[in-house]
């Protein structure tokens, strides 16, 4: 479900509050409002403060809504990543949430020795038969 919240910022600029999926039918709702707002002369941005996934036709439609015009602002760091990896252009200024937030890019943990290192992964052989520390045993 997405929510749009319409916020008249000025005479001649509307923010569309989004909350929750840009996902398949609600692709068509969210592109009618910022029509509907440009016919109207105004200038659209959307707020992404509160999105929380967005579908391949969302990115679709939102690829079509930047190259219009529509203003893309309030994304966290990973929907910013997300949209330029989709070759789509976020707005500065919204580089991070309301309240702040870490940027995972940077995100490091620290060693024994105190400097920064990535964060690990730990591979284990999958064996088929075996519980998830390659003994018998429960599976679940």
């Amino acid at each position: 479900m997405l929510r749009i919240q319409r916020d008249q910022v000025s005479d001649h600029e509307v923010t569309l509050l989004l909350q929750g999926r840009i996902v398949s039918d609600w692709v068509v709702v969210l592109e009618r409002e910022c029509e509907e707002a440009h016919r109207s002369g105004l200038r659209v941005a959307l707020d992404f403060s509160d999105v929380k996934f967005i579908d391949r036709s969302g990115f679709a439609a939102l690829s079509r809504l930047a190259s219009a015009g529509v203003a893309i602002v309030g994304h966290s760091p990973l929907v910013a990543a997300m949209l330029e990896q989709e070759g789509i252009e976020a707005h500065a200024g919204g580089t991070e949430p309301p309240g702040g937030g870490a940027n995972p890019r940077t995100l490091r943990r620290e060693s024994a020795s105190g400097g920064s290192v990535p964060p690990s992964t730990r591979k284990v052989p999958f064996k088929p038969g075996l519980g998830p520390d390659n003994k018998k045993g429960d599976l679940s």
